[in-house]
């Protein structure tokens, strides 16, 4: 996904983090699926908002709230995709069939689980929100609101910080997280938290390291 010069809107709301960050890790076995991109163009679909629900493993029974969230913030006829990604040789659990997963096999790390839940295209604005991150719709309509180029929601921890992006304290510095809550800033380098939405027109594969 393109995660660069992103806005922060101050107004979206905190969406208060479980604590259980998404993190990439080694995957459990060989049998974890790598999506590594798709092939062609990625299709313009005609819906107003995609939404990506990515989830590790191990949090499967998080998945109904984001989706019911979703649901009810979009209506029940949104385009609403679910993805299962291992992380850390997390544990596996099973797929309820009632869930609108993109694919009954967990794939390689969080970066394969935004691409295959990208890969069959995206509405005008795509919403990406992981399990380890709680909103309600409100929020959740607040970071799809179209704009000029990606956006962050601002993310409270469990520990009480705010996170809003990872910024470049100067040229060929290594980027930091920006949780400085009393200010929002224009430009930053990347999404630190996985709550953010991008423009149809702005989505290109997320990098997945070997």
């Amino acid at each position: 996904m393109g995660l660069f010069r992103r806005t922060r809107r101050p107004d979206d709301g905190a969406a208060a983090d479980t604590g259980r960050e998404a993190r990439n890790g080694p995957a459990a076995s060989a049998d974890v699926v790598r999506v590594s991109g798709w092939d062609g163009d990625l299709p313009h679909l005609d819906a107003t908002v995609t939404v990506v629900v990515t989830t590790r493993s191990d949090r499967h029974a998080e998945v109904p709230r984001l989706v019911a969230v979703a649901r009810g913030a979009f209506g029940g006829d949104v385009d609403v995709r679910v993805v299962s990604y291992v992380a850390d040789a997390s544990p596996r659990d099973g797929f309820d069939p009632t869930l609108p997963w993109v694919r009954r096999e967990h794939v390689d790390g969080i970066g394969s689980a935004v691409n295959a839940g990208v890969a069959r295209g995206a509405g005008r604005t795509l919403v990406l929100v992981d399990t380890s991150v709680r909103l309600d719709a409100a929020a959740l309509i607040a970071l799809a609101r179209p704009g000029d180029g990606p956006v962050q929601a601002l993310v409270q921890t469990a520990a009480g910080e705010l996170r809003g992006g990872a910024r470049l304290v100067r040229p060929g510095a290594l980027p930091w997280s920006d949780d400085r809550g009393d200010r929002a800033t224009d430009v930053l380098l990347g999404a630190d938290q996985p709550a953010v939405s991008v423009p149809q027109r702005a989505v290109v594969p997320a990098p997945c390291l070997p």
